[in-house]
């Protein structure tokens, strides 16, 4: 509906990855809740969730040399989805979560598992689902993406599905993301837990590998999915190292994440 991003390039020199998030949705200050149709199907509107164009963020607290979020917006264009990480063990983020809220962004919190040799630990879940509620700030959760990595698809459906119901009565301000990878799309049914708000995708591109196949493979997510759930692109990096021939590539990084922001 429109071309809702800018042309323009970013120096990125020393940055082993540029991480950005597409949330093709707009962020409004009321939530309202509201029927929409999609090709002749209605369902319910989700928190987050405009009628219409696209939205930007970004995970920069890593990056030693973006200080702070109006810093990064002067060096690229307004984003309104600021992306953290954690673990089930460690703490929740809750000063950025607040910086968000005051800034009048959206919060995303990336939780992963803490040990990956043993990554279903329901011990944590309801220590971490209050940690999460301690505010009550909305937020959006990226619990566990990309579920190929951890074990089978049936384990790893039944333990999101726990931590689904965890999370809801613990920490009900938590509107939770189920994130696979680009490369898996064909796998979807093997570990789609369904009881999610939203539905994620992540691409990560190696170093001097660019581009490959990536808008047909977003089609077939998009076919997929689009009248299931409001969708977004919860993790996008680009590689400026290659370890074929253990060469830099910061041109080819830097062109392709200009490509995927037209």
């Amino acid at each position: 509906k429109g071309h809702a991003f800018q042309k323009g390039g970013i120096s990125m020199k020393r940055m082993i990855f540029l991480l950005m998030i597409i949330l093709l949705c707009a962020f409004t200050k009321k939530v309202e809740e509201i029927d929409i149709c999609y090709e002749g199907e209605e369902r319910q509107k989700s928190t987050f969730e405009p009628e219409q164009e696209i939205q930007l963020g970004a995970f920069i607290k890593e990056d030693t040399q973006i200080e702070s979020m109006e810093q990064f917006e002067k060096m690229t264009r307004k984003h309104d989805i600021y992306g953290f990480t954690t673990t089930l063990k460690e703490e929740v983020p809750m000063m950025d979560i607040l910086e968000c809220y005051v800034n009048q962004k959206i919060p995303l919190l990336v939780i992963q598992p803490s040990d990956r040799n043993h990554p279903f630990e329901t011990q944590y879940l309801e220590e971490a689902a209050k940690k999460v509620s301690q505010y009550r700030i909305p937020l959006l959760v990226d619990f566990y993406p990309n579920g190929e990595d951890y074990s089978n698809g049936e384990d790893y459906k039944k333990y999101y599905q726990k931590a689904r119901e965890v999370f809801r009565k613990n920490a009900p301000n938590a509107v939770f993301i189920w994130t696979m990878a680009i490369e898996n799309i064909e796998k979807w049914k093997s570990y789609y837990p369904e009881d999610v708000d939203w539905i994620g995708l992540s691409i990560y591109e190696n170093g001097g590998e660019q581009g490959k196949n990536i808008e047909q493979m977003l089609e077939r997510w998009y076919a997929i999915f689009q009248k299931q759930k409001p969708l977004i692109l919860s993790q996008v990096a680009v590689s400026h190292y290659s370890e074929k021939g253990s060469k830099y590539t910061e041109k080819e990084a830097s062109d392709e994440i200009i490509r995927l922001y037209d």
